[in-house]
């Protein structure tokens, strides 16, 4: 059967389909229920309309039209993206039931607590979980059990058809809770950050200030990693679990009704070990030294410096289907940095053969989009000490051409940010540390003066719409950092991953700020090294990249 728009257009939530929509619903429907592929994989650029057509998959999927039910997997589709903002906006756009009737789930601690009303539902389920049978027949236990905020939220959700959350939470609640069975359709919105999201899920950190204080332990100090995993499972591993186990003794012995803070703490306390010790398990399980690193980190933070031990897999192949890609009978990834299928289903361990792949080009005019290189000088770490001078005349050249606009700066570290902001030296730049970067950037949005981001990291997730961002600037290559070991030991594996990820991050930071076919924004690219860089990757430079670039 060859789909075609009648089949399924009273299921598209909006108005009318454009032609690119068209194209993308059709060929989903087809690959996924006609040729038997499990994946498809939706290459699409900024304005492309994805969520509309992820929504329309949804609902033809839930009209049970396609296929005999399977008792494994609940009716419905799952919708991941990865910042709540995003959420909201499916939320905003789909929630009506007209449209699908859309609904999400956040974590229990964003709910308050009917009960107690000076505590979030979270807070009181934690309580309530480390109680047990001690708090059976409770008028505590009887109000969570019936009258739950969040419950109540969780229970429309899974009886919904189509449900929207963002990875973090999903993955934190299928993989602790499990209370979410798999669906027929599983989307995944900004896939490219599939790979990150689950590394940093799946990542486990040690702290010298918990080993002393809760533990009576020091950390090792030797480097050696086949030492620091018997350390870990002889050493640290036993003393977790005997804190966790003494810990639930000490709040059980609390008196019933107990709310006050020091037993509260101990509850969040458990809860918190509860999922170090699951990571920890994960982390014996599954190590094997060539797939992960072992991270000494020290830092300032509140309670003063701050020495740990961070335990990183250098991939996320060996969890992406059990802990991601299991909960949907079909799946849909789609992300305007997919860039190459073969790149991109090795880079997350997914087979290619049982994977479709769509691209679409950009429907924005080129001209609204033009990308200048405009080479001042190499920022290569060999060459970033003589070019940075120049760096800043050019710069300043560029804001002044912009006098009356706003923009942004890409710099790639805090480094150059700096550098750039105190020379400057002008009452338009904002620049932020990784502390606050959102109020910075609401400080732009806010103002109704010319103002310029000078940032290292808002290459996505960042809508710079209308005058929000007229010029962009992008003085160093966004490479990753090579002092990252889990990067360091991938490249060493994987040779191609570097300009791969660096391709990505490019042409993320290229749609900040050209929103619709209507928006504009005018890129300056600066670094010296792009003309050899974009020889060398141009056959994963997305066309309509490409035919923005002039040189």
């Amino acid at each position: 059967m060859k789909f075609k728009q009648s089949d399924w257009e009273e299921f598209f939530p909006l108005d009318k389909p454009r032609a690119g929509q068209i194209e993308a619903i059709n060929f989903c429907l087809e690959e996924l229920f006609e040729r038997g592929k499990d994946n498809v994989l939706l290459d699409l650029p900024t304005g492309a309309g994805k969520s509309a057509i992820a929504v329309t998959v949804g609902r033809y999927v839930a009209s049970k039209q396609h296929e005999p039910a399977n008792e494994d997997y609940r009716q419905g589709s799952y919708f991941l993206t990865t910042q709540k903002i995003l959420q909201q906006q499916y939320l905003k756009d789909f929630s009506d039931e007209s449209r699908g009737g859309m609904l999400e789930l956040k974590s229990s601690s964003n709910y308050p607590c009917g009960y107690y009303t000076s505590q979030s539902c979270g807070e009181s389920k934690r309580v309530l979980n480390v109680l047990g049978d001690a708090a059976n027949g409770t008028d505590w236990k009887k109000h969570c059990t019936r009258q739950c905020a969040y419950t109540e939220a969780k229970k429309s959700f899974i009886e919904g058809h189509l449900g929207i959350t963002n990875y973090s939470f999903f993955l934190a609640e299928t993989n602790y809770v499990g209370k979410l069975e798999p669906r027929d359709l599983l989307v995944m919105d900004e896939c490219h950050t599939i790979e990150s999201e689950i590394c940093k899920f799946v990542e486990l950190e040690i702290t010298d200030r918990f080993c002393k204080k809760h533990l009576g332990i020091s950390m090792p100090a030797h480097e050696d990693q086949q030492k620091i995993f018997d350390w870990l499972v002889k050493t640290y591993q036993p003393k977790v679990n005997m804190m966790i186990y003494q810990l639930k003794k000490a709040i059980q012995a609390f008196k019933m009704g107990d709310t006050s803070q020091v037993f509260r703490d101990a509850a969040k306390q458990h809860e918190q070990l509860d999922k170090h010790i699951s990571k920890i398990n994960r982390y014996v399980e599954r190590f094997e030294p060539d797939l992960w690193i072992v991270n000494r980190e020290k830092k300032q933070d509140a309670r003063g410096q701050k020495n740990s031990l961070q335990f990183k897999p250098i991939d996320s192949v060996q969890w992406t289907q059990p802990c991601l890609l299991r909960f949907g009978r079909k799946r849909i990834m789609m992300s305007a940095t997919v860039l190459d299928k073969d790149t991109f289903c090795k880079s997350i361990g997914i087979d290619s053969e049982k994977t479709a792949y769509l691209s679409l080009a950009s429907t924005f005019p080129k001209e609204n989009r033009p990308v200048y290189y405009m080479p001042v000088g190499k920022m290569s770490m060999a060459d970033i000490d003589t070019t940075l001078p120049k760096m800043l005349d050019a710069v300043k050249q560029i804001l002044e051409a912009h006098g009356d606009q706003k923009g942004i700066v890409h710099t790639t570290n805090y480094k150059i940010s700096r550098f750039l902001h105190d020379n400057l030296n002008s009452i338009r730049t904002l620049v932020h540390d990784d502390k606050d970067r959102d109020v910075v950037l609401s400080r732009h949005c806010d103002s109704s003066q010319p103002t310029v981001l000078i940032t290292p990291s808002m290459t996505e997730g960042v809508s710079l719409d209308g005058d929000l961002a007229r010029f962009a600037i992008i003085v160093k290559l966004p490479y990753p950092s090579l002092a990252d070991k889990s990067i360091k030991k991938r490249i060493t594996r994987d040779p191609w991953y570097y300009d791969y990820l660096t391709v990505r991050t490019f042409v993320q930071s290229l749609g900040r700020g050209v929103r619709s076919e209507t928006d504009s924004c005018t890129t300056y690219v600066l670094d010296g090294c792009f003309d050899t860089f974009y020889k060398k990757n141009k056959k994963i430079m997305p066309k309509y990249i490409q035919e923005a670039i002039i040189f």
